[in-house]
Formats: C-alpha cells, sequence, structure tokens
C-alpha cells in the first residue's frame, strides 16, 4: 500500500511554501512527495507552476511534459507548456498544445483567448479576432476581451472597430484605463481632436496622475492652436516624469514657436541630454537640430 499520508503531508507543506513565496523550498517538499509516489501527474504539474514563478522555464517545460506523460490531455499541463513556449519565443510550438485543449474543451473561453495571444504574437491578426469572437460569444462580459478585440482591430487597420471594442471594454469594465489612451490616440490619427481630447480627460480622470495622459493632450492641444495649453500639459507631464524626452523637445518647440527663444533652449537642451542618455539618436539628433535653429 502506497504511504498516501506521507504524500499528502508533503503536498500540503509544499503548497503552503509556494503561497508564502518560498519556491525553492516548497520544489524540495514536492521532491519527497514524488520519490513517494512518483506517477501522479498534477504533483508534476504543480512542480510546473513553482519552475514557472521562480523563472526556471525549461525546468518547468520538463515538468509539463512528465505530467502529460502520465496523463494524456491534462489541459492545465497543456496550457501553461503552450504559455511556456511563448515565453521562450517559440510561440509557433504553443499551438498544437492549444489545439488539443480546444479540442478538449471547446466551451472553454479561455483557451480561445489565450491561442488569439499567440496569434497575436505570430501576427495572425485574423486569426486572433476569430479567436476572440469566439472567447466573447461564450463570456459576453469580459471587458478584457472586448480589449484585446480593439487591438487587433486597430492591427488589421479596421480604426471604427477598434474604437467600438474599446468603448464596450470601458462599460463592461471602466477601470480598463488604456482603453481611453488607445481611444485618445486613434481618434488623434484621424484628427479627430475634439473626441481625442474628451479621452484624455476621461484617462485623467481615472489616473491624474499619468503623464503619457498629460503629454497626450497636450500634442493634442498643440495640434489645435492652443499653445498655452499644450505648454501647461507638457509641465504637468514633466513635472510627474523629469525624464521625459519628448515632453522637453515638444515644449521647448512651443516656446520657439512663441519667441521664447530663452524658454526654448533651455527645453531642447534638455531634451538632448535625455535623448543622448537614453541613447536614442534620431531624437538626439532632432533636438540638436532645434538648438540649432534657435541659435541662428
Amino acid at each position: 500500500m502506497e504511504p498516501l499520508a506521507p504524500v499528502a503531508h508533503y503536498l500540503a507543506q509544499g503548497v503552503q511554501q509556494a503561497l508564502s513565496g518560498d519556491g525553492s523550498t516548497a520544489l524540495a517538499s514536492l521532491r519527497h512527495a514524488l520519490a513517494l509516489q512518483p506517477h501522479q501527474a498534477e504533483t508534476h504539474l504543480l512542480q510546473a507552476l513553482i519552475y514557472t514563478q521562480q523563472g526556471q522555464f525549461p525546468e518547468a517545460i520538463a515538468a509539463c511534459q512528465r505530467a502529460l506523460y502520465l496523463e494524456d490531455g491534462l489541459t492545465e499541463a497543456l496550457v501553461l507548456r503552450a504559455y511556456l513556449y511563448c515565453l521562450g519565443k517559440k510561440p509557433t510550438l504553443a499551438l498544437p498544445d492549444l489545439d488539443q485543449v480546444q479540442a478538449l474543451r471547446p466551451d472553454w473561453w479561455t483557451v480561445y483567448a489565450i491561442r488569439a495571444w499567440v496569434y497575436s504574437r505570430l501576427e495572425r491578426w485574423q486569426a486572433a479576432a476569430e479567436d476572440l469572437q469566439r472567447a466573447l460569444h461564450l463570456e459576453p462580459t469580459s471587458g478584457e476581451i472586448c480589449y484585446n478585440l480593439g487591438l487587433v482591430y486597430h492591427a488589421l487597420g479596421e480604426k471604427e472597430l477598434a474604437l467600438e471594442y474599446w468603448g464596450r471594454a470601458l462599460l463592461l469594465q471602466p477601470e480598463l484605463s488604456e482603453a481611453h489612451a488607445h481611444r485618445a490616440t486613434l481618434y488623434q490619427e484621424m484628427k479627430d481632436y475634439q473626441r481625442s481630447l474628451a479621452e484624455y480627460d476621461l484617462w485623467l480622470r481615472h489616473h491624474p496622475q499619468e503623464p503619457k495622459a498629460y503629454y497626450g493632450r497636450g500634442t493634442v492641444r498643440a495640434a489645435q492652436g492652443d499653445r498655452e495649453g499644450a505648454i501647461q500639459d507638457f509641465s504637468q507631464a514633466l513635472q510627474l516624469n523629469p525624464n521625459a524626452g519628448e515632453a522637453w523637445f515638444q515644449r521647448g518647440l512651443i516656446h520657439s514657436l512663441l519667441g521664447q527663444t530663452t524658454a526654448a533652449l533651455e527645453d531642447a537642451r534638455r531634451a538632448a541630454q535625455i535623448f543622448h542618455k537614453q541613447g536614442n539618436a534620431t531624437a538626439y539628433h532632432r533636438a540638436r537640430g532645434l538648438i540649432a535653429y534657435l541659435h541662428k
């Protein structure tokens, strides 16, 4: 008779240690459990999960493979192995595992969402959109699925659909403020500045300390000719993030258009310093070009 009590003890101990963040000790406990009872697929799967948390991805894949050898079609092991393949920049290897999960559990919306993520990494945008639509059909109240559909349709060049799904995402999950950021940027690209400003305002209502939102709104105000408003937004962005080189550059550009040469030079020099430190040669030469122009 197999010693179930010691195995259960080591498993419980390993789970508790993993939950407390002590992954190395948890793995040691699981090795004791496997020494006593080596043919439990779930123990190998738990081992794979802890290896994944530890960043030991080859060991995690090996543990998934042991679990699948013992229990072919263990969906959790297939999904985890697919995820690990993607982390290892081998997304094509993930698809057979996810296809198998989808065949075993065709009504599980999560597998369609994960497979869409893999298709996105492969830039197979149409396939990603189809899988996300299947996921949304099965889980119609998921704002995250709608948000990801917005990203995929944007990649496909379907701007109106992207805006629609980001809007649906916000209705379902208002905390998905990144959808406001995408809508604001896309409206700006479409030169619909009023709607772009409205989205930036909503983004800042939820995240008033977000420098990217102030920077983005500043660029829209500059495009509208509201130079003072643009300077205010760029200044707020810089207060929150002094290393935002583009905000320094754009504010310097606005100062130059207003004839404020001293302020423009100061901002352009700060931008050049930051771009140089970041190794951004293109932006650095752009800032140096503004400095040269202002010295004429």
